[in-house]
């Protein structure tokens, strides 16, 4: 195998591995995400607060910077939950539930806010946090964005080691067209002249590669894990591609192909 061919394989695999862990990087900054959304704290309404009245007090909140969503809940809704969790049949005739909103805010510095927005409400009889839940999302956010550190350093090692393998292959192109025939003018134009149209095609193989085994592997991992949710290989291709484009032009106008037409 020739070293043209040698580098061209190298440099597609590289870009595969490339590929799986900035993949990796998108899926669990989106998991956080998706975390910092299930934020929530539960506003039970007095009695003879209506649904017009929560309405009100509904399009109020969602004027306010820090709340992300609102939900009324009525009370027989309410209900249903509570045989569900119970895992129970109760009597509708028991229902002492009250109808409540549900607020959902971004993040855990917003509750104070909310709740002094909230107090002057005379619709409003109690405000219910549920700190053990934010203490879990927290932890799983924190837990989540130290792996994410750790992706991020192997995504830029390997981007690193990109440029370094392309480097060593141009270097060695050069050396080998002047030192095999050094009197040669042919030899020693071709090697002033860098060709970086395989590295493209390389980055280009190995992403492609990745995204069709990535979307063919998703629909198999959520047959297993219906409830985990992974970015489709559409929600990957243009932040995927735009990477690869910016890696491309800083190849295509890196130092290095300067320094090497000095020599």
């Amino acid at each position: 195998m020739n070293n043209r061919k040698r580098s061209f394989i190298v440099l597609a695999i590289s870009f595969f591995l490339f590929s799986f862990f900035m993949s990796l990087m998108l899926n669990i900054n989106h998991w956080e995400n998706k975390l910092k959304e299930s934020y929530f704290l539960t506003v039970e309404l007095k009695g003879n607060v209506n649904e017009e009245r929560a309405n009100i007090l509904e399009n109020k909140l969602l004027k306010e910077n820090e709340v992300r969503g609102v939900r009324y809940m009525t009370k027989d809704e309410s209900f249903r939950n509570l045989q569900r969790e119970l895992g129970i049949v109760i009597p509708k005739s028991d229902n002492a539930l009250p109808n409540s909103l549900i607020i959902y805010f971004n993040n855990t510095n917003d509750i104070d806010k909310i709740q002094n927005f909230l107090e002057p409400e005379d619709s409003i009889k109690e405000i219910f946090v549920d700190s053990d839940f934010i203490t879990m999302v927290e932890s799983r956010i924190e837990v989540l964005k130290a792996i994410n550190y750790i992706v991020l350093g192997i995504t830029g090692a390997i981007g690193i080691m990109i440029y370094f393998a392309f480097k060593g292959f141009v270097d060695g192109e050069f050396y080998r067209l002047t030192l095999l025939n050094p009197n040669s003018n042919r030899n020693h134009i071709r090697a002033q002249n860098v060709n970086v149209l395989p590295f493209t095609g390389a980055s280009l193989v190995g992403t492609l590669v990745f995204l069709n085994l990535y979307s063919f592997l998703r629909e198999i991992i959520l047959n297993y894990v219906p409830r985990l949710y992974l970015l489709t290989g559409n929600e990957l291709l243009s932040t995927t591609f735009l990477i690869l484009i910016g890696y491309n032009l800083f190849i295509w106008f890196t130092p290095m192909v300067l320094n090497r037409r000095e020599k």
